[in-house]
């Protein structure tokens, strides 16, 4: 990652090269233009970065040897356009997880989903990588298959493995554990499964549970408005339903509001 933003400082910080830069990419009719700064702001910058980076690798290389600079060398290294095809997959992958997580519908059951189903493509990535096996990130493998001499299978299983830590250190706990019956009251036994529920709770829990009527309104609401339902004649097991419900999982609803509230007075 240094050495990209290094390159990419190198290109862009001085105007002269910036421009050197278009005009080559025009001159050979690259697919872009323009190299993209990183900013740590923006959560989604990391991997477009390197994803552009990448696309231009050719017309890098060549810019930087016309300039003689000393960052030359890496973009004739076949293993660090490995290393940094990987860097591009891992990163896009990371950025569809972050965008899936985005949403006005968005709650802990939809986010608990797709973390804990990301953490489980971690071990089975790592475990791929350990048997040099890299079908399942698309730049690398075309990299590795025209460069078949290049081996950086130890290097991408390490950085999975410390992914797959800094993820459990982030998400130590599983927060559906005990309220599944929210997700579904229906197929939930308070009997058998432990509900985090006191015990008046879990008796209204087996009233909802054999309710026809709500279980119709189940089937054609989204889950908040389910239980706002439920509401009227729960509203003791209802409240304990939505309290879990509402808080944001993401900064989604807040970057929103204040998007629109920038766009609100830009135009007034």
């Amino acid at each position: 990652m240094d050495v990209s933003v290094k390159t990419i400082n190198f290109i862009k910080n001085n105007a002269v090269n910036s421009r050197c830069f278009t005009k080559l990419c025009e001159d050979i009719e690259a697919d872009h233009i323009q190299l993209l700064y990183h900013s740590e702001v923006r959560w989604l910058s990391r991997g477009l970065v390197l994803k552009r980076l990448f696309e231009l690798r050719n017309e890098v290389f060549s810019f930087l040897t016309e300039k003689k600079s000393p960052l030359t060398h890496y973009y004739a290294n076949t293993k660090f356009t490995a290393q940094l095809a990987y860097l591009c997959d891992i990163f896009t992958l990371l950025n569809q997880l972050n965008i899936s997580l985005q949403g006005r519908a968005s709650n802990m059951f939809v986010v608990a989903n797709k973390v804990q189903a990301f953490k489980r493509k971690l071990a089975l990535w790592t475990k791929r990588a350990q048997e040099k096996r890299m079908d399942m990130f698309l730049l690398l493998s075309d990299i590795l298959e025209n460069s078949p001499q290049v081996n950086i299978s130890d290097s991408v299983s390490q950085h999975l493995s410390q992914l797959a830590e800094k993820f459990d250190d982030y998400f130590p706990e599983d927060p559906r554990e005990g309220h599944m019956w929210i997700l579904d009251p229906f197929s939930v036994d308070p009997t058998a499964n432990d509900v985090a529920l006191p015990s008046h709770l879990e008796s209204q829990l087996l009233e909802v549970s054999t309710d026809s009527t709500l279980k119709l309104q189940w089937g054609k609401l989204d889950l908040g408005s389910f239980w706002v339902a439920v509401s009227k004649e729960y509203p003791c097991l209802a409240l304990r339903a939505v309290k879990l419900l509402l808080p944001f999982t993401t900064t989604y609803l807040c970057e929103s509001g204040f998007s629109i509230l920038a766009t609100t007075k830009t135009k007034a």
